[in-house]
C-alpha cells in the first residue's frame, strides 16, 4: 500500500517534485528507473501541497475505521501520531521497495541523499534490492553483479542499459547466505562482488571480488576482463561504445 502510494505520487507529479528528480539525476535515476523499480518519494513537512501528511491524509478514513492498521503503520514507522490525527513517518525520504523474483514485496529501504540507507525490516535475511528486475537475466546469462551502494548500482545499471540486460543486485555492504543460495537456485556461474568484503560462505568458488574505484567504468571493465560469457561481453562492449559516442559521464563520486 505505502510503496505504491509514494511511487504513484512521485511518478505522476514530476513538476511538483522537480528538485527531487534533480537530486536523483546524477546517479542515473530518471523516470524509466523510477517506474521500473517502483521508487517513490514522501513529501517533507515544508512541502506546500502535502505538508508531510500525503499518506496520512489520503487514508485518514481508513485509520478511523481500522485503528489497528494505524497502530501497525505507527509501529513500522510509516505514521506518526500528532494532536489531531497523523502525519507521515517517512517525510522527506525516498522509498526503494524490495521485491522477490515473484514480485512479492518483502522489505522497504528508506533513503535520503544526505542521510543513510535504512531497511524497514532490519532482520531481513535476504536483504537484496533489484531481484525482481534482474531474476530472468541472472538465469539467462548466468552472472550476477553485486554492489554495495545505491549510487554504484544505478551507475552500472546505466552502463548496461544499451544492452537491455540487468544482472545487478544491491546488497548494501554485505552478502547474505540466503542470497548465495538464491543465486545457486538460478544456476548463476559467476558472481562479481564489487567492493563487498563480507562473504558468509568462504567456499563459494564462483564469487569474484572486484575492488571498488571512483570510476564505475573501470569497475565494469574489470568485470568484462573476467567474464566467461562471450556473447554478453560483446553486447556490453557495443553498449559502452554507444555511450562513449554520446559523451555521457560514467564516473561516480
Amino acid at each position: 500500500m505505502v510503496t505504491n502510494f509514494y511511487h504513484e505520487l512521485f511518478y505522476k507529479n514530476e513538476p511538483l517534485f522537480s528538485y527531487q528528480y534533480k537530486q536523483l539525476a546524477p546517479w542515473h535515476i530518471g523516470r524509466p528507473e523510477i517506474k521500473k523499480f517502483n521508487l517513490g518519494f514522501c513529501p517533507n513537512k515544508e512541502d506546500i501541497h502535502y505538508y508531510g501528511k500525503a499518506f496520512a491524509k489520503y487514508y485518514k478514513e481508513m485509520w478511523v475505521k481500522y485503528p489497528q492498521l494505524a497502530k501497525i503503520c505507527i509501529n513500522m514507522g510509516l505514521l506518526s501520531p500528532i494532536k489531531n490525527g497523523y502525519e507521515d513517518g517517512l517525510a522527506g525520504n525516498f522509498t526503494f521497495p524490495y521485491y522477490n523474483e515473484n514480485g512479492d514485496l518483502f522489505n522497504l529501504a528508506i533513503f535520503y541523499p544526505e542521510k543513510q540507507w535504512q531497511l524497514l525490516n532490519t532482520k531481513d535475511a535476504l536483504a537484496v534490492f533489484g531481484l525482481k528486475q534482474a531474476c530472468y537475466d541472472l538465469q539467462d546469462y548466468k552472472i550476477a553483479i553485486l554492489l554495495e551502494n545505491v549510487y554504484e548500482f544505478f551507475s552500472i545499471h546505466y552502463l548496461l542499459s544499451p544492452t537491455g540486460i540487468n544482472p545487478c543486485l544491491l546488497c548494501h555492504k554485505k552478502i547474505s547466505l540466503n542470497l548465495l543460495e538464491k543465486l545457486r537456485q538460478f544456476k548463476v556461474e559467476q558472481v562479481f562482488a564489487v567492493g563487498l568484503k563480507e562473504f558468509p560462505d568462504k567456499e563459494t568458488r564462483n564469487l569474484i571480488s572486484i575492488p571498488r574505484t571512483k570510476n564505475i567504468l573501470e569497475v565494469l571493465n574489470q568485470i568484462l576482463s573476467l567474464m566467461h560469457n562471450e556473447r554478453l561481453k560483446r553486447l556490453i562492449k557495443v553498449g559502452l561504445e554507444l555511450i562513449e559516442k554520446g559523451k555521457i559521464k560514467s564516473s561516480i563520486g
